[in-house]
């Protein structure tokens, strides 16, 4: 288990990576719970490199706080043919804030990307973007097959509010708080629950 560890200011807070490039890599039997993964411009990458089968995963009760993605669970562009997906696996009770734009990156901020998945149970998570705002919050890409998902009571706040954006001190009033068309201030969704929302 990756437990009750807090990691900030890095590029990926907790990787899982393949080094093998033509070999398939097994991971299974992870827990990742518990954990404040602030300022991290990845929370939690599994699947940097592609061959990967990955199995009974349980991410729960964790903070993210991400400048890109707070989790990236996918291959990536161009290797659409080689095997990747998570089964088997719980996503759920998770905290997700977005951070900044790093105009390195010049994209916003996305709480979950998740590129192929079988068996998976997505639940109970909150994407509280109230202080930034959000690209896109929960993605599933069509990187791999996503098949036979429970995707169920997940609460979302500040949702396309950012967009591409290349330099964050030229982002216009809509993207500092506000919503788009005059709608007034984005306002913090309903907290769904669950451990983390016990401990705040």
């Amino acid at each position: 288990a990756i437990s009750g560890n807090t990691v900030t200011n890095s590029t990926n807070g907790i990787r899982f990576v393949q080094y093998s490039p033509s070999a398939l890599g097994a991971l299974t039997n992870v827990t990742v719970d518990d954990n404040d993964l602030m300022d991290n411009t990845t929370g939690l990458l599994i699947g940097n490199s592609t061959y990967w089968d990955a199995g009974d995963f349980t991410i729960t009760g964790n903070e993210f706080e991400a400048i890109k993605d707070a989790i990236y669970l996918s291959s990536y562009r161009g290797a659409a043919s080689l095997p990747f997906q998570v089964h088997d696996s719980v996503i759920s009770d998770n905290r997700f804030l977005p951070n900044r734009i790093d105009p390195r990156i010049g994209v916003g901020i996305l709480a979950s990307q998740i590129g192929g998945a079988r068996r998976l149970d997505f639940s109970r998570n909150e994407a509280d973007g109230s202080g930034a705002g959000w690209r896109s919050v929960y993605s599933f890409n069509l990187m791999g097959n996503e098949e036979m998902l429970l995707v169920s009571e997940n609460s979302a706040s500040c949702t396309g509010d950012r967009g591409q954006e290349h330099r964050e001190e030229a982002a216009p009033p809509s993207l500092l708080g506000g919503r788009p068309g005059g709608r007034g201030p984005c306002r913090r969704a309903p907290s769904p629950g669950g451990r983390r929302g016990a401990r705040r």
